[in-house]
């Protein structure tokens, strides 16, 4: 409400009390209607002092409620003048809080540079993104000729692979042969079983690679590792151990007073020009074992035999006699049968000639020698060449 309104609320009420007065200083215009001349008759005869107090009355009931409202409509017009001024004040507060029309046309044209650098950015943006997006066909162009490629070596590859596993399969069966050679080899210039059975061991293993494919070879191989195995192998440890006990028992066994001399030597000459390995360093150590005999000078029969020979001879022959069961142990390890028959048997022939043959030390000597010289000291190998036929075909 305004200032101009107030003031109407507010001469309201006088205007009431001054037609209250009125009527009341002039009588009861009802009254004088309806009585006519008598009412007007009673007021005047009426004592002053008794009709007074009942019109004064009335008009300060009149004057109370008049002011009751008037005071009502005061509050009425102070809380609605209260509550406009809020919404002024509010009003007024949103209007602080706005711009100004001059701010605001700097903060567009602002926005506007804003929004115009950043459209040359995004057109900056859309050019490289064209060359990237460019770049990136031409980069899916070289992945899908890099997988065609890599297509074509994978089937290359996988021929290769058949290729080589074909040429892996020759390749096993050619080893094999190999080692089948190598086998026979050392059987027939070495007399080497083991040598021979580790060959064709691994030789088979090759052959196991191949499945079904090898069988008949693998049953050749099978069958030459069972007759090497079956084959009668040398006791040469055991012969050994015998003949180095026999050269500890030299000393202690008794030599005879006087004895024959060793039959005289002869040359060989240097042999036939085909004779074999073993026959020539047989014939080298019998040679040798011939020399070292030649050291022992024993009486002839034309000579007086004495009792007891000197000590420088019985020495001698001693060790002439170990020499040669040490030269018979060397031969029985090596596997050369015939320097180790020959061996025996020149100490046998000392030991007869040499030694008390009727002492039972002697005697059992001579029982071991003979025992150990028919002891075999070369492998009885089989003929293995033709039973590894099958696998040697392939080499």
């Amino acid at each position: 409400m305004t200032e101009r309104d107030n003031d109407k609320h507010e001469e309201t009420p006088p205007r009431e009390d001054s037609a209250v007065e009125s009527a009341d200083e002039s009588g009861t215009p009802g009254a004088s209607d309806s009585s006519g001349g008598t009412a007007t008759g009673t007021q005047a005869s009426t004592p002053p002092g008794t009709a007074a107090p009942a019109g004064g009355g009335s008009g300060t009931g009149l004057a109370i409620a008049a002011f009751v409202i008037a005071l009502l409509a005061l509050v009425v017009v102070l809380a609605g003048g209260w509550w406009g001024w809020q919404r002024y004040q509010a009003f007024a507060d949103s209007q602080r809080a706005l711009v100004s029309a001059d701010r605001l046309g700097e903060a567009t044209d602002a926005l506007e540079e804003r929004i115009a650098e950043l459209r040359g950015r995004v057109s900056s943006l859309d050019e490289r993104t064209a060359g990237r997006d460019q770049a990136i066909a031409g980069v899916r162009e070289a992945i899908e000729g890099v997988r065609q490629t890599q297509s074509d070596i994978t089937a290359r590859m996988d021929r290769i692979a058949e290729m080589a596993q074909v040429s892996r399969d020759d390749w096993r069966r050619s080893e094999a042969a190999y080692l089948a050679n190598v086998a026979v080899h050392r059987v027939r210039y070495y007399r080497d079983a083991d040598a021979a059975l580790g060959a064709l061991k691994e030789a088979d293993e090759l052959l196991s690679a191949l499945g079904g494919e090898a069988i008949a070879e693998r049953k050749a191989i099978r069958e030459t590792i069972d007759a090497l195995l079956a084959a009668k192998q040398p006791k040469t440890d055991d012969i050994s151990e015998a003949l180095t006990a026999l050269a500890g028992q030299i000393d202690d066994l008794a030599l005879r007073s006087g004895a024959a001399p060793l039959p005289e030597t002869t040359d060989e000459g240097t042999g036939d020009v085909g004779e074999t390995t073993d026959d020539a360093v047989g014939r080298a150590w019998h040679q040798f074992s011939n020399a070292l005999g030649e050291l022992v000078v024993v009486s002839g029969p034309e000579r007086e035999v004495v009792p007891l020979r000197p000590a420088s001879e019985r020495f001698f022959l001693r060790e002439n006699v170990k020499l040669q069961l040490y030269t018979a142990r060397l031969a029985a390890v090596e596997g050369r049968a015939e320097i180790y028959r020959s061996s025996l048997e020149r100490t046998q022939e000392w030991l007869r000639r040499f030694f008390d043959a009727d002492d039972p030390a002697v005697a059992d000597a001579i029982e071991q020698l003979t025992a150990l010289a028919e002891q075999p000291v070369r492998s009885q190998l089989p003929e293995i060449e033709s039973a590894l036929a099958p696998v040697r075909q392939f080499d």
